[in-house]
């Protein structure tokens, strides 16, 4: 009789050895369909962004976006890092510093904090103005005109301003700046 009830009770649990195998697979097959549809819901996921200041309309699709959102990138960040007094320069940095990629967060900070220094000693003001921008590749170039203001002395020069830029899942970051004089 020990044996007849050891037999079904050893049944019964390979059943549910069983049972309970097939529900791992299920479920770890579900799980792989999951992270596969989730990956191609992030990639092909469309986002419909205005600006503060709408002028266009633009689009962020993954690592895509129109050309829109780049002009009103370039010509945001332009005057971020352009337009300051010297008691709101490091609100505009500050602002400006939101944009960076992380890996560039430490070196791109120090060099414009040098120049917030320089301008809070100097006193110096400055307002840009973009007159074109420009897309080659991964880089953004901004023109226009650059007014600065230092006592009652006041400069315009024609400046360019070139942004290079990475988008990484949809995130706008700048890489590198570089302000030139125009030609």
């Amino acid at each position: 009789m020990d044996s007849k009830y050891l037999k079904t009770k050893m049944d019964k649990t390979i059943v549910e050895a069983y049972t309970l195998r097939f529900a791992v697979i299920v479920l770890a097959v579900v799980i792989i369909a999951e992270t596969i549809f989730m990956g191609i819901i992030v990639e092909n996921r469309r986002t419909v962004v205005l600006p503060p200041r709408v002028s266009k309309q633009f689009w962020v699709a993954g690592n895509k976006v129109s050309a829109g959102y780049l002009i009103q990138m370039g010509d945001y960040l332009s005057q971020t890092i352009l337009n300051f007094t010297p008691k709101d320069y490091k609100i505009q940095l500050g602002n400006f510093m939101v944009y960076v990629l992380p890996a560039r967060f430490k070196s791109m900070r120090t060099a414009l904090e040098a120049q917030m220094q320089a301008v809070t000693q100097l006193g110096v003001s400055s307002v840009f103005y973009p007159t074109g921008t420009k897309i080659n590749g991964d880089n953004i170039i901004i023109t226009g005109v650059n007014h600065t203001f230092k006592k009652k002395i006041s400069s315009d020069k024609s400046k360019q301003v070139i942004l290079t830029f990475r988008i990484l899942n949809g995130r706008f970051y700048i890489t590198k700046i570089q302000v030139k004089r125009s030609v």
